[in-house]
């Protein structure tokens, strides 16, 4: 839900999983969030940007069958995205991995691994 700094009634955002409620990353320039949901067909958590303004939902990452992506976190050049990939089995399996994309928020390249707990 959205509601105005000023004040006035809220808007709904989107319906996302409730689990992931509280990870939620907002993009510097405030027109955009990032947070982790079941992609379209249900199959796995990967990550999405919702607009602000539009609602135009649209997915970011296409993790492998066996892992789930969640817990986004925008650099502060809003120009990257850092976030967690983990076994869709084990939680405690997880690495942090980097996507960085254009102006439009459209990915460059593959995600690539920061850390490795392997």
């Amino acid at each position: 839900m959205l509601i105005p700094a000023i004040g006035g009634p809220e808007r709904k955002l989107a319906d996302i999983d409730t689990a992931w409620e509280d990870r939620i990353s907002w993009h510097p320039g405030g027109k955009w969030v990032a947070f982790g949901d079941r992609t379209s067909n249900g199959s796995r958590e990967a990550i999405q940007i919702i607009s602000v303004t539009d609602g135009t939902k649209r997915q970011l990452t296409v993790p492998e069958p066996e892992f789930k992506h969640s817990s986004p976190a925008f650099s502060p050049d809003g120009k990257t995205i850092v976030f967690t990939r983990s076994s869709a089995v084990d939680d405690q399996d997880q690495d942090l991995y980097l996507l960085e994309f254009t102006d439009d928020l459209v990915p460059e390249g593959r995600p690539r691994r920061l850390t490795s707990e392997r």
